[in-house]
């Protein structure tokens, strides 16, 4: 005789909020992992490991803007710091030159990729804090 049990199999729903979050997290994480082949990775991969902890937190609703806002503050801060380097690329150079390799005679090209990379971080915060991607919120 064969006995069957009744399998009871629960399918898990993601939210396309969840989805969206887990998004910018595996992003941040790739981000963050790509950072350790760089010549200066500790404070780069600390950032991208940070925003990623940020969005897995939203993620799974433990949203804390009093941590956002004083991270998306220091994400604006440090571009201010290196928005130089962007505008001086831009009047001496290409954007192509951002995909280039590092010269003496162009030598805000790092810098301008930083800039890129905390405004990459800085949108996303912002989106974040606005709640736009809230379960709630209807786009």
């Amino acid at each position: 005789m064969v006995c069957q049990r009744e399998r009871s199999e629960e399918i898990v729903v993601i939210s396309p909020h969840t989805a969206h979050c887990i998004l910018w997290t595996l992003l941040f994480i790739v981000f963050a992992v790509i950072q350790l082949n760089d010549s200066d990775p500790w404070a780069w991969f600390a950032i991208y490991l940070l925003c990623a902890g940020l969005w897995l937190a939203e993620a799974l609703d433990r949203r804390s803007p009093i941590v956002t806002l004083p991270v998306l503050l220091v994400l604006i801060f440090w571009m201010g710091t290196l928005a130089g380097a962007p505008v001086e690329l831009a009047t001496r150079g290409t954007i192509g030159d951002l995909m280039g390799q590092m010269t003496p005679e162009k030598p805000n090209i790092e810098e301008s990729r930083e800039f890129l990379g905390l405004g990459i971080c800085a949108i996303s915060l912002l989106v974040l804090l606005s709640g736009a991607t809230h379960k709630e919120c209807r786009l």
